[in-house]
């Protein structure tokens, strides 16, 4: 990620913006991260696994169809809040 978006996501967050990652990376990776806990959410493509944890195919494909159908998810749990970032 780029210079200064882990202090503008902190600073987001410290004015009741709620932050979310929509990306068709891969979520395992994104969720290791070190900006990773400064996100509600993370919409991702998803590995499946075998019983021995070992990646065997995709669970869940993040393309640009489905980045919209998360976006409205995100939308459609979101609870209005009237706030003012200083």
């Amino acid at each position: 990620y780029n210079p200064g978006v882990e202090e503008f996501v902190s600073y987001l967050n410290k004015n009741n913006v709620e932050n979310f990652i929509v990306s068709s990376g891969m979520k395992a990776y994104l969720e290791h991260t070190k900006i990773a806990p400064l996100f509600k959410g993370i919409y991702a493509t998803e590995f499946s696994y075998d019983k021995k944890d070992i990646v065997n195919g995709i669970k869940y494909l993040m393309n640009d169809k489905n980045k919209v159908d998360a976006i409205k998810d995100i939308v459609k749990k979101k609870t209005p809040v009237k706030t003012r970032v200083s």
